[in-house]
């Protein structure tokens, strides 16, 4: 299913992806930033008024309350009116000395359980004591007269604050819906466009056949992350021509090596048909086209030899051997035709390889006897074996006339083209 997906699409999802993290990541660290600045008001607003609180008289403390108590609309419930927070004394006992208009609305739960004669402390998490009303509390240890101590509890309203934090996340979760919708069709957009390139190069390659194959792309136009690919794309156009090339020329050789003991064998019995043969005369014909069937049968064993290597059918029997023990083999296997050309065969060297025996020895059987059909009576040919930066290498050489320049660069082609010989 995946690789069904359209390159745009893809790019437009990375696209659409990395803005949705890169705008996410900005408004958490915008409003990290902002409820950490809230938090560290909120600690200082109370540390400055439990301090200032916990300085002032009792009796004070009493009539600062009971003018808020006169400053009061009646008939409306306020919380710590006139001011942003209140504030509770009680004693050790737990009686409330004196408290601010709103705190007995606060539930129990906001107050941490602490003795009058603990350590202070505060909790600037906002606790819910209503659906729109948060508070964040403290509390001091608060010193009476004598000996006695009661205990200071601040509370500050902080609902305008929680509700500004809801209006950030709210507005940060639009903001990410709309990036989204804009992100995906800016992407779109900017995908179609960067792909128009890619489509033109679709467009020019689709109309190359087998018959054009000498068809090239000019690279200089496309963006440089494409000019690879147009390389690529050059160069497969060139070992495809090049292919074709050996195929054309590999079917030709292949159709003159099969029609030349097909003639024989044609001509021969158009021969032993013209008119009454001898027995023996019949014999010599049979004989002939059975040499030249022997030859087709041998042709085509080649023929599938080389199928199953390019095929990669062929399990070889690769082992480490003595390349002089396989050469020896190999030489004393044409001893006996070398002596009647008064053909000298001479080996020199030792080395291992891990090499197939079967291929070794029919690849090197190939060299020498080509050797022996191109050397003089009275000659050498001779096998070396050596050792070359780690490599052993296995020489054939002989004291004929050589290669022809002009067979050299076909050398190791299958059918390599034969030069006529003027004259």
């Amino acid at each position: 299913m995946r690789a069904n997906v359209s390159m745009a699409a893809r790019l437009t999802g990375l696209f659409v992806f990395l803005s949705v993290v890169l705008l996410g990541a900005v408004l958490v660290a915008f409003y990290w930033r902002v409820e950490h600045h809230l938090h560290e008001e909120h600690e200082r607003l109370l540390a400055e008024v439990a301090n200032t609180l916990a300085s002032v008289p009792v009796e004070q403390l009493r009539n600062r309350v009971g003018l808020e108590r006169a400053s009061l609309p009646k008939g409306k419930p306020v919380l710590f009116a006139p001011n942003r927070y209140g504030f509770r004394l009680q004693a050790k006992t737990g009686k409330v000395l004196v408290e601010t208009p709103g705190m007995s609305e606060l539930p129990a739960t906001v107050w941490p359980q602490l003795p009058a004669g603990g350590p202070g402390g505060h909790n600037t998490h906002p606790q819910a004591i209503a659906p729109d009303r948060f508070v964040v509390v403290a509390w001091r240890p608060y010193a009476m007269t004598g000996d006695a101590e009661g205990l200071l509890l601040v509370a500050l309203d902080v609902s305008d604050d929680v509700d500004l934090l809801r209006d950030i996340r709210n507005s940060s979760l639009v903001m990410v819906v709309l990036a989204v919708g804009s992100a995906t069709l800016l992407g779109l957009l900017g995908a179609r466009k960067g792909m128009a390139p890619l489509r033109q190069l679709t467009a020019e390659v689709q109309h190359v056949s087998a018959s054009d194959l000498q068809v090239r792309v000019a690279d200089y136009h496309y963006p440089q992350e494409l000019r690879s690919l147009v390389q690529a794309f050059n160069g497969l156009m060139e070992r495809l021509e090049k292919a074709f090339g050996d195929l054309a020329s590999y079917s030709a050789n292949l159709a003159h090596e099969l029609r030349t003991p097909l003639a024989v064998l044609r001509g021969e019995m158009e021969v032993a048909l013209l008119g009454n043969r001898t027995e023996a005369e019949y014999r010599a014909v049979l004989e002939s086209a059975l040499d030249e069937l022997d030859r087709l049968a041998r042709l085509v064993e080649k023929l599938l030899f080389l199928c199953r290597a390019d095929r990669g059918e062929m399990a070889l029997q690769k082992r480490w051997l003595a390349l002089e023990g396989e050469a020896k083999a190999v030489l004393e296997f044409y001893r006996p035709l070398a002596e009647t050309q008064d053909v000298s065969l001479v080996l020199e060297g030792e080395g291992q390889a891990f090499v197939d025996r079967d291929l070794f020895r029919q690849a090197l059987a190939n060299l020498v006897a080509n050797a022996l059909q191109h050397v003089s009576a009275g000659g050498t040919v001779r096998v070396r074996v050596s050792q070359d930066e780690g490599r052993s290498v296995v020489t054939v050489a002989d004291d004929g006339c050589g290669i022809d320049p002009e067979i050299m660069p076909f050398l190791f082609q299958r059918f390599p083209p034969i030069p006529r010989r003027k004259g």
